[in-house]
């Protein structure tokens, strides 16, 4: 959970150069237009940070790795970024599924390791990718909570949310659409990880098993689907976490949220 310190400088390391970034901006101008980041894009998938760290530091979980110096070690034009203190530092990265050179074992590791923002890092895995935050076919969407990807449909992903989402421009998105959708993903991960499907609650949040959901995800797809879930729109909670919930408590009718059970 992001730190309570009253000046945060956050690092957020995204994987490409447009999705990520896009949605960072709008969500933090949008929910904390006070904010204080930097966005850093390695331009490289999941697969392919997890072989390196296979290369450098295939004990890296027992070592103590520092993710800014790693990054630093590779980085040839903006090493600066690196030079900064940052009080939360946030990694984004898709599953990728379908990527011909998967490293699923590492990142096993790495989902466990990077899972405290204020200290090592948090990494946020987006199942099958980012564009998953905006895989809702309305505002509410009461069969989300369903929704899988079948391993034959893996490549063509893009195309099938473009097809399928509410609404594509994340431009138009507002603080009330990036509520509804971080409580449809948090609806879905409890679902995933607990087989519940119930409102969560601010205890749920704070047992969220990152790790536990992957390695389901992984099993999934021995029987060729996974769920479509995002995880890093997350991010709106992790700033806030009391305040996120307080807002749904008080103000529910107001968010255009699932139809789900009571607790």
């Amino acid at each position: 959970m992001v730190s309570l310190m009253k000046t945060k400088n956050i690092l957020f390391i995204v994987e490409g150069k447009n999705d990520e970034p896009r949605f960072i901006e709008q969500l933090l101008s949008k929910c904390y237009p006070a904010s204080n980041f930097k966005i850093y894009s390695y331009e490289a998938n999941l697969h392919m940070l997890a072989s390196r760290l296979e290369n450098d530091y295939f004990d890296f979980e027992e070592d103590e790795l520092d993710i800014l110096l790693f990054l630093k070690s590779y980085e040839t034009k903006y090493k600066k970024i690196f030079d900064l203190k940052y009080t939360d530092v946030f990694l984004i990265f898709d599953f990728e599924p379908q990527h011909p050179d998967l490293h699923f074992d590492t990142i096993q590791k790495m989902i466990r390791y990077f899972n405290q923002s204020d200290e090592r890092g948090k990494l946020f895995i987006n199942y099958p990718m980012m564009q998953s935050y905006r895989h809702l076919k309305a505002l509410p969407d009461n069969v989300f909570l369903q929704t899988r990807l079948y391993k034959q449909d893996f490549k063509h992903y893009k195309e099938i949310v473009s097809n399928e989402s509410f609404n594509n421009d994340i431009s138009t998105y507002d603080y009330t659409t990036f509520v509804s959708l971080a409580f449809h993903h948090l609806t879905k991960l409890l679902f995933i990880q607990n087989k519940e499907n119930r409102a969560p609650t601010m205890d749920d949040y704070d047992h969220l098993n990152y790790a536990k959901i992957f390695d389901i995800q992984y099993e999934n797809l021995k029987n060729n689907f996974i769920w479509i879930v995002n995880t890093c729109i997350l991010i709106l909670i992790d700033y806030k976490p009391k305040n996120f919930f307080d807002q749904i408590t008080k103000h529910e009718t107001s968010f255009k949220l699932p139809y789900i059970e009571q607790s």
